[in-house]
C-alpha cells in the first residue's frame, strides 16, 4: 500500500515537472519571437524616417502649395424642419493655402471650431453653433 502511494506521488510530481517545463519553453519561445519582432520594428521605423526625410528633401517649399479645404456649416437646436434643411443647404467649402507645418498638423475630419454662437443666443434667442472642419487636403505642384 505504501508503494502504491509512493508511485502516485511520483507520477503527480512528474506530471507537474513536465507541465512547468512546457510552460517555460513556450514562454521562452514567445520572448524570442518578441525580440525578433522588436528588431524588425526598429528596422522599419528607421526606414520610415529615412523615407520621410527623402520626401522632404524632394519637395521644397517653393515647388508646391499645401491646400486644405475647410467645411463651414451651422446647426441650430430646433424641431423646425425648414431650419434644419437650411443649415444643411448653406454648408460651404473653402480651399485655403497653408504652411507645410500646419498642413501636416491637421487631418481630414479634424474639427477646427464648433463653438456656440453666443451673440445670436443673447440678442435673438437663437441656439446654434458653427461647425468648421477639415474636409480635404491636397499638395499641388506649382507650374514653372
Amino acid at each position: 500500500m505504501k508503494r502504491f502511494w509512493t508511485l502516485i506521488v511520483a507520477a503527480v510530481f512528474c506530471i507537474f515537472l513536465v507541465g512547468c517545463s512546457s510552460e517555460e519553453y513556450e514562454k521562452a519561445q514567445l520572448q524570442s519571437e518578441i525580440a525578433i519582432l522588436q528588431e524588425e520594428k526598429g528596422a522599419l521605423e528607421s526606414q520610415i524616417s529615412e523615407l520621410q526625410s527623402t520626401k522632404e528633401d524632394l519637395i521644397t517649399e517653393g515647388d508646391v502649395s499645401y491646400i486644405i479645404e475647410i467645411e463651414i456649416s451651422q446647426t441650430h437646436l430646433t424641431l423646425d424642419i425648414d431650419e434644419i434643411l437650411k443649415d444643411s443647404a448653406n454648408t460651404i467649402t473653402i480651399p485655403i493655402e497653408v504652411s507645410k507645418r500646419y498642413y501636416y498638423s491637421v487631418e481630414v475630419g479634424d474639427v477646427l471650431n464648433d463653438e456656440l454662437r453666443v451673440g445670436s443666443l443673447l440678442f435673438k434667442g437663437s441656439f446654434g453653433s458653427w461647425n468648421i472642419s477639415v474636409s480635404d487636403k491636397k499638395i499641388v505642384e506649382n507650374p514653372e
